[in-house]
């Protein structure tokens, strides 16, 4: 299997292309016949310095050629080669406004590389000379490793590109990206459906439209894309573009859970818990939200302590909740600082404190968590773990009744006398 390497130019622009070769006795890639003069390089001039002679890197591809065609009974010759000439053409580093833009050079650069390197490959399949049959197989070979490598590699050239423009945001910056991604998804390129899938799904460059991200989802999906089988299952469980299937959502998420993500992992065992696409099960619910725990999802280790507190569909192991819970609030996670506080405050698998529990719903209510911001102003009101304050009290009723949360609510309109 040839593996080519792209080195960098150093900031140079130079082309990128073949050493002129000419031969006036064979065709191309022909064995020599006994007795026949070889054909002869002519070496480029002195003022051609391209990247592949400058780097050796003809010599050194057609000597992995060569290798492979004897390991298969085959001959290379030196012939004429396809010059950059012939290629449509050359691929630009301006961007729309037709300014230079260093930041997509180099993967224009790359998907010119590829794209003359494939176009070798098929000359070098299509022209070996050793019977009709085997250079059929050595086509069909080349199509199906070599050939398609290089053509993925200007595949991941557009898409990169196309990502470099997506992140710029321009509306003619979001219409080339568009385009880049399309033309590298009729190849087949997962990366570009997906980044399809989320344009229409975000209206980014297109008219929002959940139908065709679904569809683009579904095409990266079913290639083994594991972000746009997440999204692909999000959709099947809301009705996003594509009607409801919870059935196809837990597909979908579990097939994304065992590529490694996280969140899909979480949702599916909140589709386990409730019973949704199939029976309720708590026992697969603790192992999703296991494993997303594992692989650092906070909320999934607020969600798995519970059940170890509460023994659902697990063994009841209350130090290990609280444990938990301590992980997901030092990762962020407000629930997991509720449930700790909340745990102190009742003396659950501790020795109750209400100092202790007050500083953690005061730090949660802080950050905007509603029901820590009731607890906080419910303790205050009592004299639990502070003095009684009612400046606190109000504030942080109110704060809560804000977010909507119904005894905070009832709290304030029962204070204002409603």
């Amino acid at each position: 299997m040839l593996r080519m390497c792209f080195p960098t130019s150093g900031g140079s622009n130079y082309p990128i292309r073949w050493s002129e070769k000419r031969c006036t006795t064979r065709a191309a890639w022909a064995p020599s016949p006994a007795g026949e003069q070889p054909c002869q390089t002519i070496s480029p001039s002195a003022t051609s310095d391209t990247l592949l002679e400058q780097h050796k890197l003809g010599s050194r591809l057609f000597k992995k050629i060569h290798h492979y065609l004897q390991h298969h009974c085959f001959e290379l010759g030196i012939g004429p080669i396809v010059d950059a000439i012939l290629i449509r053409a050359p691929f630009s580093n301006r961007n729309n406004d037709q300014q230079s833009d260093l930041e997509i050079s180099f993967y224009s650069k790359l998907k010119q590389f590829a794209h003359r390197a494939a176009l070798g490959f098929l000359v070098l399949g299509a022209t070996a000379y050793a019977g009709s049959t085997m250079s059929e197989t050595l086509i069909k070979k080349n199509n199906g490793s070599d050939f398609r490598q290089t053509s993925a590699v200007a595949s991941d050239a557009n898409v990169a590109r196309g990502l470099v423009l997506l992140k710029k945001g321009g509306d003619s910056d979001l219409r080339e990206a568009y385009r880049l991604f399309e033309e590298a998804a009729r190849g087949g390129d997962p990366d570009a459906e997906f980044n399809l899938g989320t344009m229409h799904l975000n209206g980014q460059g297109v008219p929002t439209n959940s139908k065709k991200a679904a569809k683009w989802f579904r095409q990266a999906a079913e290639r083994g894309h594991v972000n746009a089988q997440y999204n692909l299952g999000n959709m099947f469980e809301s009705g996003n573009g594509i009607d409801r299937n919870y059935v196809e959502a837990r597909r979908w998420l579990k097939n994304a859970s065992d590529g490694g993500h996280s969140v899909a992992s979480y949702n599916l065992g909140v589709l386990y818990l409730e019973g949704r696409g199939g029976k309720q099960d708590a026992s697969m619910a603790a192992s999703c939200f296991q494993r997303a725990a594992e692989l650092g999802y906070p909320p999934a280790k607020h969600s798995l302590g519970r059940m170890y507190l509460d023994g659902e569909g697990v063994d009841r192991n209350q130090k290990y909740a609280i444990s938990l819970f301590a992980e997901g609030a030092k990762l962020g996670d407000l629930d997991s600082q509720y449930a700790l506080a909340y745990v102190h405050f009742e003396g659950i698998g501790v020795s109750a404190s209400y100092k202790l529990a007050l500083s953690l719903f005061e730090a949660a209510a802080i950050k905007g968590h509603a029901r820590s911001q009731y607890m906080t102003g419910y303790m205050y009101a009592k004299g639990m773990g502070a003095e009684h304050n009612m400046e606190k009290v109000l504030h942080w009723m109110k704060m809560a009744a804000a977010q909507g949360y119904p005894d905070a609510v009832r709290f304030i309109e029962k204070v204002e006398g409603k």
